[in-house]
C-alpha cells in the first residue's frame, strides 16, 4: 500500500490480543502507597511481589499490592522474633 510516496506494510502479531487486567476487587495499594504507609523501600516490595510472598496484580507496569496480604506478611515478620522483621526506621 502506498500513501503519498510512503510504503506501508501490514504486520500481524503472532501473539493473541491479551485482555487488559481489571482492577482487583480487594483493597489494593500501589507500590509507592504501600511504601509510604509501611516504611518498606519500594524495590523491596516489588521483590516480595516477584518472589510471590505477597499477593499482587500488575496492570501494565504498575504493581497493585493486596493490602491484607501485605499486612499478613508484616505480622509474620514481626512475630518471627529474629529482629529482622519490619521496615528500617
Amino acid at each position: 500500500m502506498t500513501i503519498s510516496g510512503f510504503h506501508l506494510h501490514m504486520v500481524q502479531s503472532k501473539h493473541p490480543i491479551e485482555r487488559v487486567p481489571r482492577m482487583p476487587e480487594w483493597k489494593a495499594a500501589s507500590i509507592q502507597e504501600a511504601a509510604e504507609k509501611t516504611g518498606y523501600h519500594p524495590e523491596y516490595l516489588r521483590q516480595l511481589c516477584r518472589d510471590k510472598r505477597i499477593e499482587f496484580v500488575r496492570v501494565g507496569r504498575v504493581y497493585l499490592v493486596k493490602w491484607e496480604s501485605l499486612q499478613a506478611y508484616i505480622r509474620k515478620q514481626q512475630e518471627s522474633g529474629d529482629g529482622r522483621g519490619g521496615p528500617r526506621k
